[in-house]
């Protein structure tokens, strides 16, 4: 999105900061609705990064890292668990979406694929998003803060140059802990499904996920 604001009064030329002290209000709300329709469960992940502006990975760590955001996931029985990890065990190959990504990149894990013993594959569409994340922490690295708005007006959250070194220190691992295990792969199978097919699953779900999906339809390979 590119927004234009105006902080000149118009006839006198003087600075004026109030568009941007609304437009800071405005993007809170904005914001506080979105959050409000994915709390209370009507809104899938992909759709929520949608209206923020972010892709799945992005709209995953907003997520965890936001104070009342619930992280939605199935912890599965007993017997789900044992049976997913035989599946596991037995398969060859493992395609990981942008959610499993996010989940390393906050636990710092990436090195796990290492002792998997397994050849871990992505589409281009999820390695695209974890550029993107690294490419963000970089342009955030050369701002001195950032500007938002709550119940009693704006508020400029400055970042030290520690905590932008450190930012950038993380992301940049995850990047390349990411690269120099996961496999790019293309989802071939998505051009032989029918149209219909594609535009009912477009609907639901995301580029990226659709593309995972498609993925595990190889023999050994799961998701």
């Amino acid at each position: 999105e590119l927004w234009v604001l105006h902080v000149a009064r118009e006839g006198t030329g003087e600075f004026d900061p109030s568009s941007l002290f609304e437009f800071a209000k405005a993007q809170r709300d904005r914001r506080a609705n979105i959050e409000g329709v994915y709390r209370s469960g009507a809104l899938p992940i992909s759709m929520f990064g949608q209206f923020l502006g972010k892709d799945v990975l992005g709209a995953a760590l907003h997520v965890a890292t936001t104070r009342g955001l619930p992280v939605r996931c199935c912890a599965g029985s007993g017997k789900e668990r044992a049976a997913a990890m035989a599946t596991l065990d037995s398969c060859s190959e493992i395609v990981v979406d942008a959610t499993a990504l996010a989940t390393l990149y906050l636990l710092d894990a990436v090195d796990l694929f290492r002792s998997l013993g397994k050849q871990i594959r992505a589409p281009h569409s999820v390695l695209t998003q974890v550029r993107s994340l690294l490419h963000d922490a970089r342009t955030a690295g050369r701002a001195s803060g950032a500007m938002d708005a709550d119940d009693d007006g704006p508020v400029l959250h400055v970042y030290t140059d520690a905590q932008k070194a450190t930012h950038l220190k993380m992301a940049r691992r995850f990047c390349d802990g990411v690269e120099g295990s996961v496999a790019a792969s293309p989802a071939t199978a998505i051009a032989r499904m029918p149209k219909d097919l594609r535009d009912k699953l477009a609907q639901c779900m995301d580029e990226s996920s659709l593309d995972c999906i498609s993925m595990t339809t190889a023999p050994g390979r799961v998701l």
